[in-house]
C-alpha cells in the first residue's frame, strides 16, 4: 500500500461523481486569485483529490492538462499535511501565462487551512 501511495494512483484521486457531489454538498471553500479549493473531511488516512477544470477559464486541453499536472506535483508534496481529506480544485478566472508562482502560493495557502480543518 505504502509503494502505491507514492505515485497518484486510484486511491488518491476522486473518481465517482457521487464523490464530487459530496465534496461540493459539504465541503468548505478556499479561494486564491485565480484557483478555488472545496475541502471535505473523507474518514481515510489519506488525501484525495478531484479536478473540475472547465473550458471556460481553460480552452486548451494543454493549459487544462498543464494546470492538473503542476497541482499533482504540490499535492504528492502536501500529502503529509493534508491527511483525512478530499480537495476538488477548479478555475476561478482564466490563470496567466506563469500560473506557477500563483499555484505554489495557493497551495501553500491550502495546506495551511488544511491543518488546521
Amino acid at each position: 500500500m505504502q509503494e502505491s501511495l507514492q505515485g497518484f494512483g486510484k486511491q488518491l484521486r476522486l473518481l465517482k461523481a457521487a464523490e464530487f457531489d459530496r465534496v461540493f454538498k459539504t465541503g468548505q471553500r478556499i479561494q486564491g486569485d485565480c484557483f478555488s479549493a472545496i475541502v471535505a473531511s473523507n474518514g481515510l488516512r489519506h488525501a484525495r483529490i478531484g479536478f473540475a477544470i472547465g473550458k471556460k477559464h481553460a480552452p486548451l486541453a494543454v493549459t487544462r492538462n498543464r494546470l492538473r499536472r503542476h497541482f499533482r506535483e504540490h499535492f504528492r508534496c502536501m500529502q503529509p499535511a493534508l491527511d483525512g481529506v478530499d480537495i476538488v480544485l477548479s478555475l476561478r478566472r482564466a490563470p496567466p501565462d506563469d500560473a506557477r508562482n500563483l499555484l505554489h502560493r495557493f497551495c501553500q495557502t491550502l495546506a495551511q487551512r488544511c491543518a488546521r480543518c
